[in-house]
């Protein structure tokens, strides 16, 4: 996970020009080089069979005529997505999207300008303009590989044909991100993605769309409260020679398990031994990981010994102290959700060490925070 994981809250850009996506000629471009390469293989393969073998129409000689039927199917469906590549580049030019800030917070309202140039006279039946929020997700079940995108934020704006002027369309709107919204998230298997869509309805000829990728920062309005799931039991891990259990200092909200991002942590790890622990020490680490749909994600951001060699019998006590990061928040989506908690071990030689894990809920700081 080299990548950002999500966009800094730091110092903001005003008007920005956004890149696209991706371009038209891409689709075709794949296409085509996947068609050439599988009936690269299926065609001689198909050929050597039937000139040993002759053209038989039993059961075991239908895969070798299959595999060069989709190979014609493939071709024939490259060849259009090029024809309609083609089609687009006649009639339209590059399309670009401006937008008032960026990143914009949860609960900030952005305006967006969006302009399609036209190179010819062409009429149009109508152009929207979106704003959307993606959850995207991959996971590995043995060689395969899947993916899953869900949308779970949808704002759409439709303008009439009154929006071409001077051989432009040009779309304006002021779009405003939920409050309860979760920032832009990018791990190495599971996604949050703010986009900006433009589309545009041409009676009888292929409609041009265009995404733009736009980031959100962790922030959210202090005016609405968000709901936070109830305080979860702690997780306890291979208990037979420790118990180890984690108690929270009352947060900003009075409770133990609710915190902004930038708030500090404070607890007390007790490790309870009916007998002397020959151990290496006692190590306390602040996490998130993810869950849902896709592969987990996780990473250990701080890490502490509060305890260096080995336990004496009974209630052994050891205090720690974190500083939350600035994100990711806890989220909890349709097909990804991220979970914070924080984790103590007692770490043994040769053997599993006993442990236990708080669950907290980590919410993005109200606008007039400081």
């Amino acid at each position: 996970m080299g990548e950002e994981l999500y966009p800094s809250a730091g110092p903001r850009q005003q008007d920005v020009t956004l890149k696209g996506r991706r371009s038209h000629w891409i689709l075709p471009a794949f296409l085509a080089v996947f068609a050439v390469l599988w009936s690269a293989i299926a065609f001689p393969i198909a050929y050597f069979t039937i000139r040993d073998e002759g053209l038989q129409f039993d059961l075991p000689h239908l895969p070798m005529l299959m595999f060069p039927l989709a190979g014609i199917v493939l071709l024939g469906v490259a060849g259009w997505s090029f024809v309609r590549a083609i089609l687009l580049s006649m009639r339209f030019g590059q399309a670009a999207a401006v937008v008032s800030v960026q990143p914009g917070y949860p609960g900030e309202t952005i305006r967006i300008a969006a302009a399609q140039l036209l190179k010819t006279d062409t009429p149009i039946s109508q152009a929207t303009l979106e704003l959307r929020c993606d959850e995207w997700v991959r996971w590995r079940r043995g060689t395969n590989t899947y993916t899953e995108t869900r949308t779970v934020f949808r704002d759409t704006r439709t303008f009439d044909d009154s929006c071409v002027t001077n051989g432009h369309v040009q779309l304006v709107a002021e779009f405003t991100i939920p409050p309860d919204a979760m920032h832009s998230f990018h791990a190495s298997d599971n996604h949050v993605e703010w986009i900006i869509m433009f589309h545009i309805d041409v009676p009888g000829w292929p409609d041009p769309k265009r995404e733009f990728a736009y980031l959100v920062a962790p922030r959210r309005a202090s005016s609405v409260e968000r709901q936070v799931p109830r305080q979860p039991e702690p997780v306890l891990h291979h208990q037979n020679k420790a118990r180890v259990a984690i108690e929270l200092e009352p947060g900003r909200f009075g409770d133990s398990y609710r915190y902004y991002l930038g708030d500090p942590i404070a607890g007390t790890v007790t490790v309870s031994t009916d007998h002397g622990l020959n151990c290496r020490g006692v190590y306390v680490q602040l996490n998130w990981r993810t869950s849902g749909k896709g592969d987990c994600d996780e990473k250990t951001v701080s890490q502490e010994y509060v305890h260096r060699g080995p336990l004496p019998a009974g209630e052994n006590k050891f205090s720690f102290r974190f500083n939350l990061p600035d994100g990711p928040a806890s989220y909890d989506g349709e097909i990804l959700s991220v979970n914070w908690y924080i984790s103590a071990w007692v770490d043994l030689a040769w053997a599993r060490d006993p442990g236990c894990e708080r669950i907290i809920w980590v919410e993005m700081p109200p606008a007039d925070h400081s």
